[in-house]
């Protein structure tokens, strides 16, 4: 008679939650690149607005709405223009929440000159 019968179940039932941890943190993972990306992209298509003459105002609210939780900066250096953006991100798991941090893109475009 064999010993062993059933280890195989119960080597799954432990290893299973560790895996699905494994995949949870992944695609958090993978959420924050997307995040990164997308701020990146709406960060540099501003730049090029105010660079091209749009209103400051109105793209920096465009920006602020398109990145709602996302902390902005823009400044002028000379003929460059640069628009930064800081968002924090945390672990969304509650008694890790401290343990977050800053994902930042930033822009830098030149101004151009009217004809």
């Amino acid at each position: 008679m064999h010993r062993d019968r059933g280890s195989v179940t119960l080597e799954a039932a432990l290893v299973l939650p560790l895996l699905l941890l494994v995949a949870a943190a992944l695609m958090w993972a993978m959420g924050v690149g997307f995040t990164a990306l997308a701020m990146g992209d709406a960060v540099r298509t501003s730049a090029r607005l105010i660079a091209r003459g749009d209103d400051t105002d109105s793209v920096m609210s465009r920006l602020q709405a398109s990145l709602p939780d996302a902390e902005l900066a823009l400044e002028s250096r000379g003929a460059e223009v640069v628009i930064t953006a800081a968002h924090e991100v945390s672990l969304p798991i509650p008694v890790f929440r401290e343990l977050g941090f800053t994902v930042t893109q930033s822009a830098t475009a030149p101004l151009e000159s009217a004809p």
